[in-house]
């Protein structure tokens, strides 16, 4: 689908570090496409490492040179989205 359109040409989201959650399926992940042709770098947070995985070769066809990393948490789970906000502060806070 093209987002394009949807877009506001006033913001700014070329060439920036984005922590994106439930990018490995729908709506996440096309825009986490999106987000990977503009250049920006990308961080996945998801559960599951294989869904991650995934979504990493998708954008990788999309964009060779996009840097994608990812952080393993679960929302359901208070102490990994814990762990997620010390990686996001301690790991990505730039």
């Amino acid at each position: 689908m093209n987002y394009q359109k949807y877009l506001n040409t006033n913001i700014n989201v070329r060439n920036k570090k984005i922590i994106i959650t439930g990018a490995t399926s729908g709506l996440g992940l096309d825009a986490l496409k999106l987000l990977a042709k503009m250049g920006n770098d990308l961080v996945i947070a998801g559960r599951s490492i294989d869904k991650i995985n995934s979504a990493i070769t998708e954008v990788k066809k999309l964009n060779e040179n996009v840097n994608v990393s990812y952080i393993l948490y679960n929302q359901d789970d208070l102490n990994s989205v814990n762990l997620l906000a010390d990686s996001i502060i301690n790991e990505h806070n730039d």
